[in-house]
């Protein structure tokens, strides 16, 4: 069986790893962990549905429920690795974070 990587697949990882911005976008710097990692949860679920659903519009795959869900629990293993390994420590995720955050409550000094 030869596999061949097509668009959707390589644009659903690059938003994988993206989604942990968009967490910081739209969280603040009070916000608990659990909260983010939930927003961060269904992010990757509402992303893997879109693309199982447009997969199965354009007839490259049957959508299934278990893929999607197995799909989606990847993600999101690939977003909090992403987060951990690229974006915790990052100048633009703090940046983003600080979009909306009281300054008093943002730690005093995140990036190394």
């Amino acid at each position: 069986m030869i596999y061949t990587l097509n668009l959707v697949g390589v644009l659903t990882l690059l938003i994988t790893v993206g989604l942990p911005l968009l967490v910081a976008l739209v969280t603040k710097w009070s916000t608990s962990s659990p909260v983010k990692g939930v927003v961060l949860l269904a992010l990757d679920a509402v992303a893997t549905l879109l693309t199982m659903w447009y997969n199965d519009a354009q007839g490259g795959m049957r959508f299934e429920w278990k893929v999607a869900v197995f799909n989606a629990v990847i993600a999101y293993v690939i977003s909090v690795t992403s987060y951990f390994g690229i974006w915790r420590k990052s100048a633009l995720r703090v940046g983003l974070q600080s979009i909306g955050s009281d300054p008093a409550t943002a730690p005093p000094t995140v990036v190394p």
